[in-house]
């Protein structure tokens, strides 16, 4: 006897797997502790069926954020700034 003779269980672990990748990219952004995780839960649930929101939600998943010094680790040195231009060149 086979799984596929056996409708409600062969369902059941097709609509487990389907949603397993279908939520792929909040398990990323939950792993990767994203401060945006609900907002690619949301992306990923209300979007996620047609191909460009799943991608959509897992490439937001996956990238790093953008890191513009708001926040930053304690003794972690700011970038250099440049400083004021000489006037002699």
């Amino acid at each position: 006897m086979s799984v596929v003779d056996n409708p409600p269980v062969f369902i059941a672990l097709n609509a487990t797997l389907f949603l397993l990748v279908y939520f792929i990219p909040s398990f990323i952004a939950l792993t990767r502790q994203r401060d945006q995780r609900l907002k690619i839960f949301l992306v990923n649930l209300l979007t996620g069926w047609t191909l460009v929101g799943w991608m959509a939600a897992f490439i937001w998943a996956v990238t790093l954020p953008w890191d513009f010094g708001l926040r930053r680790a304690p003794g972690v040195p700011r970038p250099a700034q440049p400083g004021p231009r000489d006037p002699r060149r």
